[in-house]
């Protein structure tokens, strides 16, 4: 909240609302992670309608899921708000991609749930924006993708401020051959995802009908603002320059007459601009940028600005991704044990992938007690 990302002003008693810098942050990272895709894939953004008349999606779903469930608007058609169907449909209406191609379909669902703290954007993986991704291609097309799904995630990491930390999990077995899942503490200490990526089973294979093809799924929402927040030690939540709704607030005559800052393609604001618009940014320059101030420290030191913005901005980025691997390694150590692979994958929480730890990556994660 202290960020202005969070409103104090509740919608209802116990309730209360992200601010419009917070959905312009989470606006900016599911933006990030369409164009750091788009460098690998070609990648489509689609919108779909909730209306579907086809009895078959229905049928399919049902047959997923005891828990499925449809609302009928009448004898053949009904409610939905789930991005994975509408995809495969959009996907088998497709030939199959070429020997090295990748086709990739992505949305953002448009629901939000308001809430009181980051405790509950935890919880709640429909916060907006939720960007879901399905990529289709040839069966020795799939190692190659998950490699470049993980240098997608480490671009997204870096630009969030976060460390990635990406473990490969016993995925559901009516649902995926394989589960990959970024993973940050909660605020209660415990490691959950921010980010699940599954590489689909047979079910849907079958539903899309194109043989000699596979198809993965990504998934990104909004709470990843809440890990990154419970990663910091400061009073106001970090995160990187990248994606923050402001870069740098702007103290005094650091700007020019039309109020922007000198130093050009950066987003600032001039002082006294309300944090619940901006968010706050993570430099604060002082006397025509020949001081500045970090949110890293709360703003409580002054430095000798002694490079350009942007470079100040790269070193502040680079201390909020330390600073975060810290964290990560100090909760994980004290909730985890990290232990060989022997096969016993039965009390484990995933064999790690990628870490900010050169030693973590193939020993799996197993909660003490």
């Amino acid at each position: 909240m202290a960020a202005g990302y969070l409103s104090p002003y509740p919608l209802a008693r116990g309730v209360s609302n992200l601010t419009g810098a917070g959905l312009t942050l989470a606006d900016n990272i599911m933006g990030f992670f369409l164009d750091a895709s788009a460098g690998h894939w070609e990648v489509d953004s689609v919108a779909h309608p909730p209306v579907f008349t086809d009895p078959l999606p229905h049928h399919f779903a049902a047959a997923m899921s005891e828990g499925f469930d449809f609302y009928s608007a009448d004898d053949s058609s009904g409610l939905w708000f789930d991005c994975n169907l509408a995809h495969l449909d959009w996907l088998r209406a497709q030939p199959l991609p070429g020997q090295d191609a990748v086709r990739a379909v992505a949305s953002h669902n448009g629901i939000y749930r308001p809430v009181q703290d980051v405790r509950n954007l935890v919880r709640d993986e429909f916060i907006h924006p939720f960007t879901g991704m399905h990529l289709l291609m040839r069966e020795e097309r799939v190692a190659r993708t998950w490699t470049e799904i993980t240098e997608v995630l480490a671009a997204l990491a870096d630009a969030v401020g976060i460390p990635l930390l990406l473990a490969d999990r016993t995925p559901p077995e009516h649902y995926a051959r394989r589960c990959v899942a970024a993973l940050l503490p909660a605020p209660g200490g415990q490691l959950e995802p921010w980010m699940l990526a599954y590489e689909l089973g047979d079910a849907f294979h079958d539903y899309v009908d194109l043989p000699g093809s596979r198809i993965l799924e990504i998934g990104i929402s909004g709470r990843i603002i809440a890990f990154a927040a419970a990663l910091g030690a400061g009073r106001a939540a970090a995160f990187g320059s990248a994606v923050v709704p402001c870069q740098a607030l702007i103290a005094d005559a650091a700007t020019t007459e039309d109020g922007t800052a000198r130093d050009a393609g950066l987003r600032t604001a001039p002082a006294g601009r309300s944090s619940t618009l901006t968010g706050l940014a993570p430099v604060v320059v002082h006397r025509g940028q020949s001081r500045y101030s970090a949110l890293l420290e709360d703003y409580a030191r002054v430095h000798d600005a002694d490079a350009p913005l942007s470079e100040l901005l790269r070193r502040e980025d680079a201390a909020l991704r330390a600073a975060g691997a810290a964290a990560l390694s100090a909760r994980v150590t004290e909730r985890y044990d990290l232990v060989a692979d022997t096969g016993d994958r039965t009390r484990d929480d995933g064999k790690i992938l990628a870490a900010p730890d050169d030693a973590w990556p193939g020993t799996l994660l197993r909660r003490r007690g």
